[in-house]
């Protein structure tokens, strides 16, 4: 079975909730800080698409066989 790999927004979300836990301890107001940050990142990563934050982007392929690919997302 395949080891479950984590995306770049997992790996993020999860910091940002583990440091907010820790600001918690210290001041409520600055748990708010890396939960804020995460959500920013969130908004601008879908417009850099070679980032693969949420997802690995493939936009290439072996150059032996000739193809195209469509994909249509609702």
């Amino acid at each position: 079975m395949p080891k479950p790999t984590f995306s770049p927004a997992e790996h993020f979300g999860l910091s940002a909730l583990l440091i907010s836990g820790i600001f918690l301890a210290i001041n409520p107001l600055l748990a708010t800080i890396p939960l804020g940050i995460f959500l920013v990142a969130c908004g601008i990563a879908p417009f850099i698409p070679g980032l693969g934050f949420f997802l690995p982007v493939i936009s290439r392929g072996p150059s032996s066989r000739h193809a195209v690919a469509l994909t249509f997302d609702d």
